[in-house]
């Protein structure tokens, strides 16, 4: 098949297909109108499979996980699993677009990030004195709380957690203030692993280490909620969780299944409708989420793509998956798309073929 491969195969087999599946696949109960439907659903599907294939030729373990996903919404179709598709596809191009081109679209992109982060903390700081001019105009208020324009203290946190290690120095400390503001225990905790990764050559790592884990639970235990927030995780965890059978282990319940399905088998678990917040619309951590959609395979392959780009955790870029991996275990930034996007343009800056150095 020459030098299409696997995307040429699979390029035959939707247009082999595409001429009889209106014939053989009825969608509308209509055979006039499932002459369009039909094909128009097969290319839908068909098109994240050759974008997997395409994705397999430069990263085989990202190309594989968005085949399984496609594969998942195929064959479970489900509006939470088709959006999740629709996501996994845009972050897949967003990985292959930020690591493609060379040095210099690489720099460009870490400080449009690191200026976008910037910006976040500037306008969190005018809503701690009483301004939120996209929201409110020019009035002034006492009811604000620091989160920018993300709408989460969390999320904000877990956005500019991730960016702190791709800043220079001179512009760290105003991140880390950002990430202060937010409040966030986990973020902070992840911003103190993404840094401590940076500089470990540099400093005694383990001193920063140590005082940023220490602040990350004196914030926790300032909230004066750890005790029941953990409490909270724990019992959503091992309800979701205990819902696995032997097949659901292996391959998941679907993509897009634990927003479906845990707000209302939580609620049973409660014996009563639960309040807004309290139902678990996601897993709050990213881990336990991606083995309840996907199963072992698809923890699998995480963990394959990890050793292929094992080379990934050097470097700001380094320190910037660092940082996001620690917020995805205490919170869902990998489900939101504001933070999810930026996470996917830092797979791509960490798993960036390294430009030699001319001689």
């Amino acid at each position: 098949m020459g030098r299409a491969g696997l995307p040429g195969a699979v390029l035959l087999a939707l247009l082999a297909t595409t001429p009889f599946i209106g014939a053989a696949w009825s969608i509308t109960g209509d055979r006039w109108r499932d002459q369009v439907a039909a094909p128009l659903v097969l290319l839908s599907f068909g098109g994240a499979f050759l974008l997997a294939a395409l994705l397999a030729r430069a990263d085989p373990w990202l190309g594989a996980f968005v085949a399984l996903v496609a594969g998942s919404a195929m064959l479970r179709p489900s509006p939470a699993a088709l959006a999740t598709l629709e996501a996994v596809l845009a972050g897949a191009l967003a990985v292959a677009v930020a690591r493609t081109g060379g040095p210099v679209w690489r720099r460009l992109l870490t400080a449009g990030l690191v200026t976008l982060g910037v910006a976040q903390v500037a306008y969190t700081a005018g809503q701690l004195v009483g301004y939120d001019p996209l929201w409110f105009g020019l009035e002034r208020r006492s009811d604000l709380a620091p989160m920018g324009t993300i709408r989460s203290p969390g999320l904000l946190g877990a956005y500019l957690a991730v960016v702190t290690p791709l800043a220079p120095l001179v512009m760290i400390p105003v991140l880390v203030a950002g990430v202060l503001m937010s409040g966030s225990a986990v973020a902070w905790l992840g911003a103190t692993v993404g840094l401590t990764l940076r500089f470990r050559a540099r400093l005694r790592w383990w001193v920063v280490a140590v005082a940023g884990v220490g602040l990350a639970i004196a914030m926790a235990v300032g909230h004066g909620r750890l005790v029941e927030s953990v409490v909270w995780r724990w019992s959503v965890w091992t309800v979701g969780l205990s819902r696995l059978d032997t097949g659901s282990v292996l391959a998941g319940r679907g993509f897009g299944a634990w927003a479906a399905e845990m707000p209302v088998r939580y609620a049973a678990w409660l014996g009563r409708p639960g309040t807004y917040g309290e139902l678990p619309t996601h897993a709050h951590n990213d881990l336990v989420q991606l083995l309840y959609d996907g199963g072992l395979v698809a923890l699998g392959l995480l963990v394959l793509w990890l050793v292929w780009h094992r080379a990934a955790w050097r470097g700001p870029a380094g320190g910037a998956l660092a940082a996001a991996s620690v917020v995805s275990l205490g919170g869902f930034p990998m489900h939101v798309p504001t933070t999810a996007l930026l996470i996917a343009a830092i797979l791509g800056l960490a798993t960036a073929p390294v430009t030699p150095t001319p001689a």
